[in-house]
């Protein structure tokens, strides 16, 4: 169910850059956020984790890595990312 047809009117309101904190957040009654299914394994009292409707938000990433890194697990990554999906 979406938050929309739920009734809830979602507004900006505490960030923090943890997203542990996010959870102690939501725990405290401050509200709600959307954090990545694999946080669903922090159970924290009172935290309900429920899957969102739809299909999966997307995001650009990037490797980052030293400009000299010669070591096989670095190279091996970095080429992985260079051959793109598939």
């Amino acid at each position: 169910m979406s938050l929309s047809r739920g009734g809830a009117r979602p507004r900006p309101g505490q960030e923090t850059p943890q997203l542990s904190s996010v959870i102690n957040l939501v725990a405290a009654e401050m509200g709600v956020s959307v954090v990545p299914v694999s946080l669903a394994q922090v159970q924290v009292r009172g935290v309900r984790y429920a899957a969102i409707d739809g299909p999966p938000p997307m995001a650009s990433l990037a490797l980052a890595t030293h400009r000299q890194a010669t070591a096989p697990a670095v190279g091996n990554p970095v080429g992985l990312a260079a051959e793109g999906p598939g």
